[in-house]
């Protein structure tokens, strides 16, 4: 099994070597794994590899934050899902609910976006926030082994987007596959992520 400290490695000179500045599903896949097992669907505590995959999944989110701010300050949504993904994990929302929020901020943040299409990158990290409940309750998805690295991000619903994308996709101003994004900015947020992997996995505490 890969350690988390050959993962973080191999991400890092990922993110160096791509041309675009990318870290691509299977990379991210590596870690999350390393960082423990899944979180199954018997239990009802939260483990600890979940709860770290969160953290991490949390952290991304707040990192692009300033970027809806900064156009939508009137619109507090993604901050209510931050405290919504938190309430999950502490049992003050069943995944019923939980369920019935996300489909209902899916919607709202489609509406926002058919309306909006200048503001696309901020519109992202209302998604990400959003992802996030699924993180919650589900853990992040990735398989036991690395049979589908093969799998990415384009080949995804973009329902299934993790956090991390999303957020990667404000920072740059659009995803790899759009034209005109930052690769700048891109290769910033995947450094920041792999540096945040390491320092949240090991104080073992939210930022």
């Amino acid at each position: 099994m890969t350690t988390l400290k050959l993962a973080l490695d191999r991400a890092k000179k990922e993110v160096a070597r791509h041309a675009r500045g990318d870290l691509p599903l299977g990379f991210r896949r590596d870690v999350w794994r390393a960082i423990g097992p899944r979180r199954t669907a018997k239990p009802k505590s939260v483990s600890k590899p979940h709860l770290l995959r969160l953290r991490l999944a949390e952290a991304s989110v707040r990192r692009v934050l300033p970027i809806w701010d900064a156009v939508l300050s009137d619109d507090s949504a993604p901050h209510h899902l931050l405290e919504v993904a938190n309430a999950i994990i502490a049992g003050d929302i069943g995944n019923k609910q939980a369920k019935a929020a996300w489909n209902e901020n899916w919607t709202y943040f489609d509406d926002l976006a058919y309306d909006n299409e200048e503001l696309q990158p901020a519109i992202m990290v209302g998604y990400a926030a959003n992802q996030l409940m699924l993180v919650a309750t589900q853990d992040e998805q990735f398989p036991a082994a690395p049979d589908a690295e093969l799998v990415t991000d384009q080949d995804l619903e973009p329902r299934d987007f993790d956090p991390a994308l999303l957020a990667s996709i404000a920072a740059a101003g659009g995803a790899i596959w759009e034209p005109e994004t930052s690769t700048k900015a891109r290769r910033a947020f995947w450094n920041w992520w792999i540096a945040s992997a390491h320092r949240i996995t090991q104080a073992d505490t939210p930022e």
